[in-house]
């Protein structure tokens, strides 16, 4: 039976520290009574080798948990770079450029529906020969923006405003 003090000297670390190991219930102890010197020496080996696997295990799992990350993250850039130059994935610059030409083309031929339109509307005696000429005109704007491919740059007005893509195909081209 031994004492903190034997306790202490016996595993190389201060009397405070047994205290702290009892406090925890890592070392055996009962209230008033001394510690059996054996059954702590090997309480304390089972404590610092779960602290040491414990640690190992954390160290271990962080390198192969990134590890596996930047591979699997150098494998889909690889997945992505292949689908690029199979031309089965798009960047998101080219779609976001493609679409800006696409909406500046509609706005175009949107603003320019009531120019084209006014002139032929007037002309006309009711309002359902208006409304059909207009409907007509609309569908057929639409039809041809439908079937419209948008691969070069000057598909839209030079400034991106109203001009039409005709106009502006005209003066670069």
């Amino acid at each position: 039976m031994a004492t903190n003090i034997e306790i202490a000297k016996h595993l190389d670390c201060s009397a405070e520290w047994v205290s702290k190991l009892k406090s925890q219930n890592i070392l055996p102890s009962a209230p008033g009574k001394q510690m059996d010197l054996d059954q702590c020496r090997v309480a304390y080996i089972n404590y610092l080798r779960t602290k040491a696997r414990m640690t190992s295990n954390t160290d271990d799992g962080t390198i192969t948990e990134h590890k596996t990350r930047l591979t699997s993250a150098q494998a889909d850039k690889a997945e992505m770079e292949v689908q690029v130059l199979s031309s089965s994935l798009i960047k998101a610059e080219e779609v976001h450029k493609a679409w800006t030409e696409f909406v500046a083309n509609v706005r175009a031929k949107l603003l320019n529906l009531p120019a084209k339109m006014a002139h032929q509307v007037i002309g006309l005696e009711n309002y359902s020969q208006a409304e059909e000429l207009l409907t007509q005109e609309i569908y057929e704007a639409l039809s041809e923006l439908a079937k419209s491919e948008y691969q070069e740059s000057y598909d839209v007005g030079v400034d991106g405003d109203s001009e039409s893509v005709s106009a502006t195909k005209a003066a670069t081209g």
